[in-house]
């Protein structure tokens, strides 16, 4: 006899929290379709739909006292459907009433296209794949993108022949179900000939009357929610292999508005809410329960429902006993307070919460993809990577599935490789290895290359970087007058190099044309005392020509001055902590610093020297260094408490807590870290090593990519800008690698399967950072700077997103080949080719047998 089986979490409870915790204030439109949940939820935001209707705002997660909420980039019509990826990547989707999906990542727009040519109904994320959108149009088609070439592609549709209310893919990503206006709900596998139904409900709801469904996780179980002719409002379980009849239902009071349906895995709870009511119910939604989809709960709320979302698992605090926390936003919360976003837990009852209580959290799922878009196709099974809730080991389960995941870093073959013996140089003498850990012997401009020597009167040996060969005993040499500290050269002047001595002088001087060895005369066009002690770091405004900012020490106080020629323009981050380095933002609006005895990253307004966010930094006194990725990520290089190397990611508008750390290895010397934002990769280089480690910022996290050996130890790295990397070899950017007694040119590059077409995805259209985007005064008086982009295309090469489109259906059709009426001769041949897989010799990179993916 079967024993009847209850939810262990019956007895859980919900209330409202006080309302200093709710997200008050807010601008929120309540004239939303039936087919959204009106609310969305990631790591790190909320999403709703401003006042306006064509754009959303990002509440932070932080609460009241937390950052501002942002708007992200208006769409062309009307949002109707928006929601977050499960990956943790930080993607959010939205469609709009013109046909028109956008895509935004970090609250930055990735990617907008014209989807359908009715209004769109729905856009989700595939739970399985990374950057593949499920969208939905009224009229009735349904659609399956890939967001990740420079021009979205469709990767499969359908006709569905009426309206389409929802669609949802199922937890292991095989399935498509589509609920319909005409009552009954579809299900699809796209990765099946032709459209491949691969069934359908009898009309069990009321034509005409929206209606919703979502899966139960990876389980082949879907849950509908409509209303019947009577208007009653029920809710139904179906199994997609016996479809003839829901195996469980729910009625509930006839309304016409429409029911939003929530659910946890985990916990294999139901949460429904309707909209423009002011009540949430919870449903037990295991379907082998003694009472499939009995009400167990409810909450009152404060106002009636707009929208509502899940928080992710692994932000749950699990040591309250939270086994979910449902967001709830309302329209209003009482006179002159605006909209609200409600943040309701549920908690389940223990007698203590100082266990962690395995059996109320399970493994969950990973912010993780479980495949890529290639295996996906080719009918692999989705492994859902699961992590840990105990806070004792969460981190270190996140952190082992992240190391070991395949197939989700866009350059997961990123190899480097040392240009020909002809384009080095040799014979480099007397390299200057005393210069402070934070900066760097050797830069590099598009036109020479600049290396600190040892030697009095603080030497600096120039090359033309269009000379290479043996260098002359004697260089081309600036004398800066005292021992250099850091050197660098002006970014719109490639022949202007700027020398920073322990005289507490910064000098500027232009290099001639020509060089003649050590008779060169080098002109010096601006010399500046600092009123300091010692100058510690110089670095040149990113977008703003004669501006520069200088690090130095007086009396034990740390600030950076801001210069433009003699003029001090502020003064950023003063403090009697010490300071170990600092970079400007990419739009030249922020300097970020990092402090010595409080270890804290500290991010300040560089027109004002106001502070704008601060948190922790590296947790070791030793010195670290600072990366911009782009706007809106901050990478820090240094040490942990262990005495490892670690690499830090930070949102830069939020830094009070990392999104990811990785501990790379022991070692005593200072990583050094070059960003690539258009890639989104950090490269870290480390004097006295052989090494070039190199990471993928993938939404908030970081893959670590194959480094790079060398022959001989490294003395410093410096990178050219974007445009003078070798884009038809596939080769992502080059660099200059000081050694001893040579200089040698080193690119990395990706391997791609059609290397013959203009890797568009790949190559976007980069930023000009060889021309000033704002006037000083400009820049002065508060204006942003206007960048220029400029596209890498080579001349001659076609761009691969005009690739024809039967590539891209070839391999879908590939992915299920028909079945022969004799495969003996195929069982053979796999069987042989067993026993030659198991003699232990390696497949080749390019055999499709080998599992690489050489076209991510």
């Amino acid at each position: 006899m079967r024993l009847a089986k209850f939810s262990r979490f019956r007895n859980a409870a919900a209330a409202l929290p006080a309302r200093a915790q709710w997200h008050s204030g807010l601008h929120i439109d309540a004239a939303l379709p039936p087919g959204a949940n009106g609310l969305a939820s990631d790591a790190q935001s909320l999403y709703i739909r401003a006042a306006a209707g064509n754009a959303l705002h990002a509440v932070p997660l932080s609460g009241p006292a937390g950052p501002a909420a942002s708007t992200l980039s208006a769409m062309p019509g009307r949002i109707v459907d928006w929601n977050a990826a499960v990956h943790g990547e930080g993607l959010v989707a939205a469609a709009d009433d013109q046909g028109t999906i956008a895509v935004w990542r970090d609250r930055e727009p990735l990617a907008q296209f014209a989807a359908h040519a009715s209004p769109c109904a729905t856009a989700c994320f595939h739970p399985t794949v990374a950057g593949v959108v499920a969208t939905s149009a009224a009229a009735g088609e349904i659609a399956l993108w890939d967001i990740n070439p420079a021009e979205p592609a469709q990767i499969w549709s359908a006709a569905v022949g009426c309206g389409v209310a929802s669609v949802a893919p199922s937890g292991d990503g095989r399935l498509l179900a589509a609920s319909t206006d005409a009552g009954a709900c579809v299900f699809y596998d796209p990765r099946a000939p032709g459209q491949a139904l691969a069934g359908s409900t009898p009309v069990f709801y009321a034509p005409g009357r929206p209606a919703r469904v979502l899966w139960l996780g990876e389980s082949p179980v879907a849950m509908t929610t409509g209303a019947a002719k009577s208007r009653e409002r029920v809710v139904a379980l179906w199994d997609q292999r016996a479809l003839a009849q829901p195996l469980a239902t729910l009625r509930l009071q006839p309304s016409t508005k429409p029911l939003i349906p929530l659910y946890d895995e985990d916990t294999q709870l139901a949460y429904l809410t309707e909209r423009g009511d002011a009540a949430i119910r919870w449903v037990d939604a295991d379907p082998s329960s003694a009472a499939p989809l009995a009400e167990l709960g409810s909450v009152v709320l404060p106002a009636p429902t707009v929208g509502c979302a899940l928080l992710p698992k692994p932000q749950l605090r699990v040591m309250a006993g939270e086994i979910a926390r449902i967001y709830v936003s309302v329209a209003t919360t009482g006179p002159g307070q605006g909209g609200a976003v409600v943040p309701i837990p549920h908690i389940a009852p223990r007698r203590t919460y100082l266990d962690f209580h395995s059996d109320l959290f399970p493994d969950t799922r990973a912010p993780l993809p479980a495949q890529s878009l290639e295996q996906w196709m080719a009918r692999e099974p989705a492994r859902i990577p699961r992590m840990s809730l105990d806070p004792a080991n969460a981190a270190q389960s996140l952190a082992a599935l992240r190391r070991t995941a395949q197939g989700h870093a866009r350059f997961k073959y990123l190899e480097g490789h040392p240009c020909r013996p002809s384009e080095a140089f040799t014979n480099i003498r007397n390299v200057n290895t005393c210069l402070p850990q934070q900066n760097d012997p050797m830069r590099v401009s598009p036109k020479y290359i600049a290396v600190s020597c040892s030697g009095a009167g603080g030497p600096v040996g120039i090359l033309r970087r269009d000379s290479p060969g043996r260098a002359p005993d004697r260089l081309a040499t600036v004398i800066h007058g005292a021992d250099i500290v850091d050197i660098a050269f002006d970014p719109f002047d490639p022949a202007v190099v700027a020398t920073a001595g322990a005289d507490g002088r910064l000098q500027m001087w232009r290099i001639p044309d020509e060089l003649c060895g050590d008779s060169t005369a080098f002109e010096l066009e601006e010399a500046l005392h600092i009123p300091a002690d010692r100058i510690h770091q110089i670095r040149f405004h990113p977008c703003a020509k004669g501006v520069v900012a200088v690090l130095a020490s007086n009396a034990g106080e740390y600030a950076v001055h801001v210069y433009s020629g003699l003029a001090l323009l502020s003064t950023v981050g003063s403090t009697g902590e010490g300071i170990h380095a600092f970079e400007w933002s990419p739009d030249g609006d922020r300097i970020a610093v990092t402090t010595r005895d409080s270890r804290q990253l500290r991010i300040y307004d560089a027109r004002t020297g106001g502070l704008l966010a601060k948190g922790p930094a590296m947790d070791s006194a030793r010195p670290c260094r600072i990366a911009w990725l782009g706007a809106s990520r901050i990478c820090l290089a240094g040490f942990g408490p262990e005495g490892r190397r670690h690499l830090v990611l930070h949102d830069a508008g939020d830094p009070a807590a990392a999104l990811d750390r990785v501990a790379i290895d022991p070692g005593p010397g200072l990583l050094a870290p070059i960003a690539d934002p258009d890639c989104g990769i950090v490269y870290l280089d480390e004097r006295g090593s052989r090494l070039t480690h190199a990471y993928e910022v993938v939404g908030s996290r970081l893959a670590e990519l194959p480094k790079f050996e060398s022959l001989q130890p490294s003395l410093g790295l410096a990178a050219l800008p974007k445009r003078y990397a070798n884009v038809a070899q596939c080769e992502l950017l080059r660099f200059y690698r000081l050694g001893a007694q040579a200089l040698e040119p080193l690119g990395f590059r990706v391997p791609r399967k059609r290397p013959e077409f203009f890797q568009d995805d790949v190559f976007p259209d980069t930023v000009d950072t060889e021309a000033p985007s704002v006037d000083t005064q400009a820049w002065l008086d508060g204006a942003a700077p206007d960048p220029t982009y400029i596209s890498l295309q080579p001349a001659g090469m076609t761009p691969l997103s005009e690739a024809p489109p039967e590539a891209v259906r070839k391999r879908i059709v590939a992915a299920e080949p028909e079945q022969r009426a004799d495969n003996t001769k195929d069982a053979i041949t796999a069987m042989l080719s067993r026993v030659e897989d198991s003699d232990g010799e390696p497949r080749a990179a390019g055999d499709p047998a080998s599992g690489s993916d050489w076209d991510d």
